[in-house]
């Protein structure tokens, strides 16, 4: 849902748009050098109100490419690619050719006992599950390094052991799913933020 006093595109519109900020891009790119013109493509595009919304608009063809950095060990960079993919968001390969890069900067698991019962043995666990991530357009930051942590408390049944594998196999896919929705959630609101910035100027 867009936020308060978002402009409401229709679908002819916002492509027109797209295609617009794909001819500005090539024309600024020309004149000004990739960092430049990226931090103008963006502007240009939340100035027409295009907004930033993920979960609403169809993004497959704007033209509006985002890379995800990340080590190669990392577990959070291929949910997040297809999350975005999924969004229909551009997913760039190369980082010098995309318009906003989001960074992860660290992970982090973990599980503790949350009760125990008749001779100390564990009888529920905490899954913690967090992300260090950073987002920036060209030089400009748009979310400093932070971090987003999720948590989940699941019970041991010790007459299935496979039965409490996959209960913690499917509770870590929830962790992981609630860190990249709190990416998304970032991103678009740092995003909405430099639209109002712009709208002021």
């Amino acid at each position: 849902m867009a936020g308060a006093g978002a402009a409401q595109f229709g679908l002819g519109q916002f492509h027109k748009v797209a295609m617009q900020l794909a001819e500005f891009r090539n024309a600024a790119s020309r004149r000004l050098g990739l960092g430049q013109a990226t931090g103008l493509i963006l502007a240009a595009c939340l100035a027409a109100g295009c907004g930033f919304q993920l979960r609403t608009w169809d993004w497959a063809g704007t033209d509006l490419r985002i890379h995800v950095r990340a080590d190669a060990m990392s577990a959070m960079a291929g949910p997040l690619r297809r999350a975005l993919a999924q969004a229909g968001a551009t997913v760039s390969p190369v980082a010098a050719d995309a318009d906003i890069v989001i960074r992860i900067l660290n992970e982090r698991r973990s599980r503790r006992i949350a009760s125990v019962v008749a001779g100390a043995r564990a009888a529920e666990y905490e899954l913690v599950a967090g992300i260090q991530y950073a987002i920036r357009t060209g030089k400009e930051q748009l979310v400093a390094p932070r971090w987003a942590e999720a948590s989940r408390v699941f019970s041991i049944d010790r007459t299935s052991l496979t039965g409490s594998s996959e209960e913690q196999a499917l509770i870590e896919g929830e962790l992981q799913t609630d860190l990249v929705q709190n990416v998304l959630r970032s991103l678009n609101a740092a995003v909405a933020a430099a639209r109002r910035s712009a709208d002021a100027a």
